[in-house]
């Protein structure tokens, strides 16, 4: 019963874990944003140049992960779209702190798993992951289909104000960042997140075999 219960939240410690490393990964990845400018109409969408969005959005992305570029980018945003950043900001913290958190835990209970005198912890954890990788891709799947009407519910649910309700029509954070562009974050994150997983299973595959090799 012990077993059972350690490989369960060692399985979901790793869950949290890998999606977190999945957001933050998928974020910064938004600093490509070069390669999505035409992409997304943002030439139509905003009077500013190509270099200037480009610019600015890699400002964005390092004031929201690393708190760099608060005094410059006050210069483009208004104070409504200001204070939805500071907002962003926070949220990401508590990610990248999790995020630690979950690498701590891992390796702790890597540690307390190989001391475990279980034959079939491994197969234990395959299986908790297994489970854990089947409901995340289906809630995905779900939040994805209806994305749009989800975005809005997860901005009602995550923001204590009301300050993200922006003016798409006047907006330039809207402009530079459209919906369109956190969907396909969204299912990045999704690929990255599953990707990651699988590859777990297949470590804890071989690492079973070996295991069976050795008896």
């Amino acid at each position: 019963m012990k077993s059972k219960i350690i490989c369960m939240v060692y399985s979901i410690i790793i869950g949290i874990m890998v999606l977190s490393i999945s957001i933050i990964f998928v974020t910064k990845d938004i600093k490509r944003f070069e390669n999505k400018y035409y992409r997304y109409n943002i030439s139509k969408r905003t009077e500013i140049s190509k270099y200037e969005s480009i610019k600015i959005v890699n400002q964005t992305i390092d004031y929201v992960l690393y708190d760099d570029y608060g005094n410059i980018i006050s210069n483009y945003y208004s104070m409504e779209e200001l204070i939805h950043l500071k907002d962003v900001q926070q949220i990401f913290w508590i990610i990248r702190f999790v995020e630690k958190i979950s690498m701590f835990l891992f390796i702790l209970i890597s540690i307390i798993i190989y001391r475990l005198k279980d034959k079939d912890k491994i197969r234990k954890i395959k299986k908790y992951i297994l489970v854990i990788t089947t409901v995340s891709i289906a809630s995905f799947v779900l939040l994805a289909i209806n994305f749009r009407n989800n975005f809005y519910i997860f901005h009602n649910i995550i923001f204590s104000n009301e300050f993200w309700l922006l003016d798409i029509n006047r907006s330039l954070l809207v402009a530079l960042m459209p919906e369109t562009l956190f969907y396909h974050l969204f299912l990045k994150i999704i690929t990255i997140y599953t990707l990651i997983l699988i590859i777990f299973k297949i470590i804890l595959s071989f690492i079973d075999k070996l295991c069976e090799i050795r008896v």
